[in-house]
């Protein structure tokens, strides 16, 4: 019982390492406007999806509880962005 209760308190700290930046390249930023096409306001990450150009990008961001005053529909299908990041060294639209 004591080694389940350990393995129950020790998940959040491994699930806060549970990926980190390595697939960014972190010494570009890449600046895109778009349209909103979907919102995922969702664990362990939210995730715009916005067209530009004809072309889907996905942008990941910070997980529903830190984005204070958000809501599913803070983003809604239409809207225009404009999203700064890091861009994947693979080169996907993400």
């Amino acid at each position: 019982m004591k080694k389940l209760a350990l393995s129950l308190l020790l998940i959040p700290f491994i699930a806060l390492a549970h990926h980190g930046l390595a697939e960014f390249d972190q010494t570009s930023k890449v600046t895109l406007k778009g349209k909103v096409t979907e919102f995922h306001f969702t664990n362990p990450h939210c995730v715009v999806e916005f067209d530009v150009d004809g072309k889907v990008w996905q942008a990941e961001m910070t997980s529903p509880m830190h984005l204070k005053g958000w809501s599913a529909t803070s983003l809604e299908p239409g809207i225009e962005v404009t999203v700064t990041g890091w861009p994947a060294k693979t080169g996907a639209r993400y």
